[in-house]
């Protein structure tokens, strides 16, 4: 299995921190996700940032934004005490 978009562009940002998670009524099932200690909202706009520096072209801006449009609409947050982890459900994680 090929790692989705998405994993790519989060391994870009911290790739120690791309991880499997199982989070809230996933009863075990787990997913992509990234911990860390800025809020979602930070998290997402440093994404868009970084991916944003790599587009050398329009096409490619657009596809960086497709990526991240349709991360948010299904990231998932839990609370790790001291951080967070962003979860995205239905994408899996590939070592």
């Amino acid at each position: 299995m090929d790692k989705s978009d998405l994993q790519l562009a989060l391994e870009s940002i911290d790739p120690d921190a791309v991880r499997s998670y199982s989070g809230r009524s996933m009863y075990g099932k787990e997913c992509l996700a990234i911990t860390t200690s800025d809020s979602p909202f930070t998290f997402f706009a440093t994404m868009l940032d970084i991916l944003n520096d790599d587009c050398s072209d329009e096409c490619e801006c657009r596809a960086v934004i497709a990526v991240v449009t349709d991360a948010l609409m299904q990231a998932h947050t839990d609370s790790m005490g001291m951080g967070t982890v962003i979860y995205f459900p239905g994408i899996p994680f590939v070592k």
